[in-house]
């Protein structure tokens, strides 16, 4: 059988599996999730307000109430909520 040619692949950009209305997939082909770390200093926000106003004496029990019901580690959660308070409060734009 003679070798016929094949009709060209559609550029990755334009091929369904690479593009997501929702925003960019992984390689697994799902469009991420927030990390446990992300959704926590959300529930941080939501429950105390804007992070440079959270008093840095409050973060040890802010991360022990509200760590778990991100799923992430208590002791994880107080080092990224007081970076994040600290980080806040200078100013940084990240």
């Amino acid at each position: 059988m003679p070798d016929r040619p094949q009709p060209p692949h559609p550029p990755p950009a334009a091929h369904p599996r690479h593009h997501a209305p929702g925003g960019p997939l992984t390689a697994a082909g799902r469009v991420p999730r927030p990390t446990k770390t992300a959704r926590f200093l959300t529930l941080v926000t939501e429950r105390h307000g804007p992070l440079a106003a959270v008093p840095l004496d409050a973060v040890a029990g802010i991360a022990a109430a509200l760590a778990p019901q991100a799923g992430l580690n208590t002791g994880a959660a107080r080092t990224a909520l007081r970076r994040a308070v600290l980080t806040a409060r200078n100013g940084d734009p990240r």
